[in-house]
Formats: C-alpha cells, structure tokens, sequence
C-alpha cells in the first residue's frame, strides 16, 4: 500500500510501484513553474528556472 501511494503522488523518495516514477514529480514540478512564469508574464526569469 505504501508504494502505491508514494507512487500515486509522485513523492520523491522511495519505495515506489515501479523505479522511473520518481522522475514524473520532478517533472510536473518543473513545468508547474515553467506554466506559472508564462502565466505571470514572466518568461525573462526562465533562465534561471532552466540553469
């Protein structure tokens, strides 16, 4: 049950279903911040998002 869970919300630390899950978190998270400095009108800090 707890990989399950870990696995469902992406936490990043494991025991996850299945190993490359832990990438997905790191992922949304980053493309939240991407979508939120486009959203803001931000986009000249997105260097620094990206470094």
């Amino acid at each position: 049950m707890t990989q399950l869970v870990r696995t469902a919300v992406f936490a990043p630390y494991s025991p996850w279903v299945d190993s490359v899950y832990w990438t997905l978190g790191i992922e949304i998270a980053f493309y939240a911040v991407v979508w939120t400095l486009l959203w803001l009108g931000r986009f000249h800090l997105m260097e620094i998002v990206a470094s």
